[in-house]
């Protein structure tokens, strides 16, 4: 099987594959499934849940594979990736946040 980034992290950490996964010290076992089964029953009251559980994810590929396996080095790549885009995600959403504090505060003033 050729080894993508998406593939180091996408798959349940429950199928039968990974038999082993809580012999190797993961004792709280979590894949990007869970992590949006969770997000869409709004079981997330704080981003740094969130941004624990994502963190959890890559810790658990760490644990379980080792540093030369193609799954090793795909979870740096999707995890750089992952960072990337929520720091800009985060970046936006305060920008817009601003934007209408100000226009609020003008409306308010007029």
């Amino acid at each position: 099987m050729q080894h993508t980034p998406q593939l180091a992290v996408q798959f349940s950490v429950y199928r039968s594959g990974v038999s082993n996964y809580s012999q190797i010290s993961i004792s709280q076992p979590i894949c990007f499934k869970d992590i949006v089964k969770r997000l869409q029953l709004r079981k997330y009251k704080l981003f740094s849940e969130f941004n624990a559980d994502l963190n959890k994810v890559f810790e658990n590929a760490r644990t379980y594979h080792t540093k030369e396996s193609g799954e090793f080095q795909c979870c740096d790549i999707v995890e750089k990736e992952l960072v990337t885009f929520l720091t800009s995600f985060r970046q936006s959403i305060a920008a817009q946040n601003e934007e209408e504090e100000i226009s609020e505060s003008e409306n308010s003033s007029a």
